[in-house]
C-alpha cells in the first residue's frame, strides 16, 4: 500500500504543472542548512569496525525486494543476477544473491536494521544501508547506500540499461 502516489510527466497532469514550484510555509526554516540547490545531500552512514559491531547495532530486520525492468517499457527482466552487499571496515559481506524470476523480481531479502525506536531520536540514524548490484548480460547497475528501515519492506526498482541508475524506492509496511 502506497502512502501517496506522486504524479509523473505523462500522467493526467501536464509536466509543467506537475513540477511547478509551490512554496510550503515553514519548509525552508526546517530544511538542513547544508541542503544543496539541487535538493540532494549525502545521508550520514555510520561506520562499523566489525561485523559484530554492525549486528549489535542492527538487531531488528527490514526486507528488500528488487524489481528489475527495462528502461523503456518497464518490461520485467528475468534471470538478472542480483546481489545485496554491505561494506564493513575493509570487508564486503554478501547478504543476498539471487536471480530475478519471470516477473523480474527477487526477494524479499531479510536484512539487519536498527531498532524502530531510533526513528524517534532526531540525532540517531534509523536505517541501515546496503549496496545492490544487478547484472544481466553486459548491463550492470550499482546502487549504493540503499536504505532499509526496521519492520518495513523496501521495493527497489532497477531500470537495467547503460544509463545512470534511477533510484526509485517504494516503502511499504
Amino acid at each position: 500500500m502506497l502512502a501517496q502516489q506522486l504524479p509523473f510527466a505523462g500522467d493526467d497532469i501536464p509536466a509543467a504543472q506537475a513540477y511547478e514550484e509551490t512554496p510550503v510555509p515553514g519548509l525552508m526554516e526546517r530544511a538542513p542548512a547544508d541542503l544543496p540547490i539541487d535538493g540532494y545531500y549525502e545521508m550520514p552512514v555510520p561506520a562499523f569496525d566489525s561485523l559484530d559491531d554492525f549486528l549489535a547495532s542492527n538487531p531488528s530486520h527490514g526486507q528488500l525486494t528488487v524489481l528489475v525492468l527495462t528502461p523503456d517499457a518497464g518490461v520485467p527482466i528475468p534471470g538478472a543476477h542480483t546481489q545485496v552487499t554491505k561494506l564493513i571496515g575493509d570487508t564486503t559481506y554478501l547478504y543476498y544473491d539471487a536471480l530475478t524470476d519471470e516477473n523480474g523480481s527477487v526477494g524479499p531479502a531479510t536484512l539487519p536494521a536498527p531498532p524502530r525506536e531510533l526513528s524517534f531520536d532526531e540525532n540517531a540514524i534509523p536505517y541501515a544501508q546496503y549496496d545492490i548490484t544487478v547484472t544481466h548480460g553486459s548491463d550492470r547497475q550499482d546502487l549504493l547506500n540503499v536504505t532499509i528501515f526496521p519492520d518495513t519492506t523496501a521495493v527497489q526498482v532497477v531500470r537495467l540499461d547503460h544509463s545512470p541508475p534511477i533510484n526509485e524506492a517504494i516503502y511499504t509496511r
